[in-house]
């Protein structure tokens, strides 16, 4: 090495003194072959690792590439505002743009000044869109707020499922300690004490379910919940109890069309519809011509003629789903071939008053939306015995005695998106107690996007000892978010 060396720097020496040589007609003697082949070995090696270097760079910056077009791909996918549409689709033809450019010139300076560029740009669209879903969101509840005030007593509407579950929003129950169902079988004169089971406060739903030791069952539930999405000027019709003080206990019927796939400011979770309706309609139903439910009536626009909006059916589905409710959906239509006529006659025996009131001690039991925590124990930063998954921490494990709360940390990297799946369990004794509901991040098939940060979650279950030493936390299949061993004790 030391020969390599010294050769080296004599071949540079002479390089340099070689005009002062032939100035002066001096000779010097030439380097071997052997030298010569060394140094030339040691040139190619250094631009072969810069061409490495090049290349690595240039297959990053593709992949980023193709990661953030991923990602515009998926959220063009969903039910989102013209204005986000409109901006992800420009971003993703500079991106296209882009990676021509890093193919042909590599990953130069300006090319990649301009992906950070496009990157800060999806960035800052999503968080606009949040914040103008966010804004809309409560511009609608305090819309729903106005046109439904609350006084002592209060009423809605709502319908069957199967079980002895009950359909209504969740402004109607909001408060609620007592709430009363009526008008099953077309019988006003029998009352069923009723309780709350599952919500979902932000889109407005929530799953009541009768308790009461006289209920013997609805019966044949004539229709079917349409998890498909209505398009624009199908004909719909509302049954539902608005204005009981003065309009009766007569179930009203009123019709119209879809008018618009999105809601109040652009809702993607709504429809808006033609179909007159009034304060008392809130959670019933909105059937399609075939007599099937596509929507919940939730809202009606007030200040304008004829302007109502209904939650879409997915987003019940998905509270169902998220609170371990598993085949409460009718699916067996029974009056398609009747007229209109003949469809109320039959449908409205499963469509029902529900009254409600801020007196009473009505037994509530939430598994979605927000839960009255019980006296327990926090176990901040359990350890656990075995991860399959390294960016998961278990931050804090709560019990009470109506729930088991686990927060969750995970970091991310890059854009990335996650979901938990409905089945994970945790497991205590030999016992799985499957998963109930979950906050700050969705359940699958709905999935939860990231950017660039770490993500808390909480995951709740049915409560447990608060004597239990240990558990475990698996959601099930290929995932590896798998603890096992998470102390307790």
């Amino acid at each position: 090495m030391k020969k390599t060396i010294l050769g080296i720097a004599l071949l540079l020496c002479s390089i340099t003194a070689l005009p002062q040589y032939i100035t002066s007609g001096a000779k010097f003697n030439p380097y071997s072959t052997s030298e010569l082949a060394l140094f030339y070995g040691l040139v190619m090696e250094a631009k072969t690792q810069r061409a490495q270097r090049e290349a690595e760079a240039k297959n990053n910056a593709l992949s980023a590439i193709n990661g953030m077009k991923q990602y515009i791909t998926n959220v063009l996918g969903q039910d989102i505002d013209k204005t986000l549409r409109k901006q992800l689709n420009e971003d993703y033809e500079l991106l296209g743009e882009i990676a021509t450019n890093i193919r042909k010139s590599g990953p130069r300076a300006d090319l990649i000044e301009d992906l950070q560029w496009v990157s800060d740009d999806i960035n800052d669209n999503i968080v606009s869109y949040n914040n103008r879903i966010a804004e809309e969101k409560r511009n609608h509840e305090a819309a729903q707020r106005e046109s439904e005030s609350k006084p002592q007593e209060w009423s809605g509407t709502g319908f069957a499922l199967y079980k002895g579950y009950v359909v209504t929003n969740y402004h109607v129950v909001e408060d609620a300690k007592s709430i009363i169902i009526s008008g099953i079988n077309g019988d006003f004169t029998i009352e069923y004490t009723a309780s709350v089971v599952a919500t979902d406060k932000v889109v407005d739903l929530a799953i009541i379910k009768i308790n009461d030791s006289r209920f013997k069952g609805f019966g044949s539930i004539p229709y079917a919940i349409n998890m498909q999405q209505a398009e624009v000027g199908d004909d719909v019709f509302v049954l539902g109890y608005p204005l009981t003080q003065t309009m009766g206990y007569e179930i009203k019927l009123t019709n119209g069309i879809v008018s618009s796939r999105t809601g109040f400011q652009g809702d993607p979770s709504l429809y808006q519809m033609s179909a007159p309706i009034q304060p008392g309609n809130s959670g019933g139903p909105m059937f399609n011509n075939k007599g099937n439910i596509v929507g919940i009536v939730c809202a009606h626009h007030k200040g304008t003629e004829n302007v109502g909006y209904a939650i879409k059916t997915s987003y019940l589905k998905n509270l169902a789903e998220s609170s371990s409710l598993s085949n409460i959906f009718p699916t067996n239509n029974t009056v398609t071939s009747l007229p209109l006529s003949g469809q109320v006659k039959k449908l409205k025996k499963f469509v029902y008053l529900i009254k409600c009131s801020s007196q009473g001690n009505n037994s509530t039991s939430y598994t979605s939306g927000n839960t009255s925590s019980s006296s327990g124990r926090t176990i901040n930063y359990p350890s656990v015995s075995t991860s399959v998954a390294k960016d998961l921490t278990v931050t804090r494990v709560t019990l009470t005695n109506s729930y088991t709360a686990i927060e969750i940390r995970s970091k991310f990297t890059n854009y990335a998106w996650c979901s938990i799946a409905s089945d994970t369990y945790i497991s205590v004794n030999g016992n799985q107690l499957k998963l109930v509901r979950a906050e700050g991040i969705n359940i699958s098939p709905q999935v939860t996007y990231y950017n660039y940060k770490d993500v808390t979650f909480t995951l709740y279950f049915p409560p447990i000892s608060q004597t239990t030493s240990q558990i475990d936390l698996v959601e099930p299949g290929t995932s590896n978010w798998k603890l096992y061993g998470i102390k307790l004790q």
